[in-house]
């Protein structure tokens, strides 16, 4: 099975995990930025923490095009966590 296939799977699990944890949140019920501030700090994990660490683990596992093997698995897990946080952001 193919690198890129492998990485597609691995960020539709991870953010199928992440995507329940941001849906079984309560939502905030107070008013102004706090709520905004408490609503923001799961999807920016999401959305960007979990991508870097893909380009990480792309980086440090590849043997020989590290950069662009980085820069593809950091894509790859980007959009799929970004249309999982959209998707799960219009259920909620």
């Amino acid at each position: 099975m193919s690198t890129s296939i492998k990485v597609l799977l691995s960020s539709v699990v991870i953010g199928i995990i992440h995507a329940f944890y941001i849906f079984s949140r309560p939502v905030c019920a107070g008013e102004g930025l706090g709520c905004m501030g408490v609503e923001l700090g799961p999807i920016l994990l999401g959305v960007i923490l979990i991508p870097v660490i893909f380009g990480i683990v792309g980086f440090i596992f590849s043997t020989e095009k590290k950069f662009t093997r980085a820069l593809t698995w950091l894509g790859i897990s980007f959009a799929v966590l970004l249309i999982l946080n959209i998707l799960v952001g219009q259920l909620k």
